[in-house]
């Protein structure tokens, strides 16, 4: 029998060392507590997963990381959309640069009678100017941005993902007269506007047909070497994988956990279950004293109350995690932080009123 050539660590070590030396490096993100939990950021190559009811939750995270994303790092992303129109995800970027809620743009407020006297007459004058500013500011970062509309009836099929991604690479290249391809960030919402059978009137995809889907998807991260972000809904089990830490590898394939098939899942969860289980979590540690800090922050400055949330980032109601590591520690501190900052703008006033 031919015997198995064997290479030392010492010699392989050079060749590790080139890989890392020239390998990218991860692209930050909008949160510097997130790219703490991702080890950096998003890696070109990987796969990512957003997984969670649907609820909304991760669409406002999906808009923020690609506004952060484009306006923060002039990084190129593609936004594949099947839960949301693009003048949708324009209106919620500019609210949220404007502070003032996405339905009160879509319902044009200012012009209600009950919204004048509850707010003023001068107050008009003042949200519409800040629309305005905002959406200047936008058009400066939205040169990044591609947005592509999935049809609701049909979806797109997956192997559409790999063209599109290639023509907006392309865009992105010839725009900025770049000599190669420059890394772009897919980002789709939701995986379930995808379809894994060439059926024109195939319906929603399957559990297996969504692992499928997922293992080409990380084949793309991998070929292209660009970051691929795809939100999944359901996370019942995965608040078990959560509170656990692991699942039997054979029962998370077979529920079809997304954490068994891409490189990198964070969870997310509503408000009050996330900051329950953290304070629970930290009474079980023995944290006593981290847990009434908690419990206090959130009943002087619930959630509910609209002058705060504005000011509560979306990344805080995620189980920020990769494989169940760290989460309660970091959405405590990012809790506490977020608190802080809402504190600070209040003594100086500047949260009086929603529209001051």
């Amino acid at each position: 029998m031919r015997s198995e050539t064997l290479t030392t660590m010492s010699d392989r070590s050079g060749d590790f060392l080139k890989d890392i030396l020239k390998g990218e490096a991860a692209i930050p993100t909008f949160s510097r507590e997130l790219n703490l939990v991702l080890s950096g950021g998003l890696f070109p190559g990987k796969l990512y997963t957003i997984e969670g009811p649907p609820d909304g939750t991760k669409s406002a995270l999906a808009i923020q990381l690609i506004d952060g994303l484009a306006q923060h790092h002039n990084v190129p992303v593609l936004f594949i959309s099947s839960t949301l129109t693009a003048k949708e995800i324009y209106i919620r970027s500019i609210a949220r640069l404007a502070r003032v809620h996405s339905g009160e743009i879509e319902a044009r407020a200012w012009q209600m009678k009950d919204w004048i006297s509850d707010h003023g007459r001068e107050s008009v004058a003042r949200v519409k100017s800040r629309i305005k500013d905002a959406d200047e500011t936008y058009r400066k970062f939205a040169e990044s941005m591609l947005v592509v509309e999935v049809p609701a009836e049909g979806g797109m099929h997956i192997s559409e993902v790999r063209r599109r991604l290639e023509d907006a690479r392309e865009h992105f290249r010839a725009k900025s007269e770049l000599t190669e391809l420059p890394t772009t960030v897919v980002v789709i919402d939701a995986l379930r506007g995808l379809r894994y059978r060439q059926d024109a009137a195939a319906a929603e995809p399957t559990q297996p047909e969504v692992v499928l889907m997922l293992k080409e998807l990380r084949d793309l991260a991998h070929t292209s070497n660009c970051p691929v972000v795809a939100l999944v809904d359901g996370a019942a089990f995965g608040r078990l994988y959560m509170k656990f830490g692991m699942l039997p590898s054979s029962l998370g394939h077979e529920l079809g956990f997304s954490a068994y098939h891409s490189d990198t899942t964070i969870l997310t969860e509503t408000d009050d279950t996330l900051l329950s289980d953290a304070i629970q979590e930290l009474y079980d540690r023995g944290q006593d004293r981290d847990a009434s800090k908690l419990e206090e922050a959130r009943s002087r400055f619930p959630l509910s109350n609209p002058k705060i949330a504005p000011f509560f980032p979306t990344y805080a109601r995620l189980i920020l995690s990769t494989r169940g590591t760290g989460a309660v520690r970091n959405v405590y501190f990012i809790y506490l932080k977020a608190i802080s900052d809402f504190r600070d703008l209040a003594v100086k006033r500047e949260v009086s009123k929603v529209y001051e």
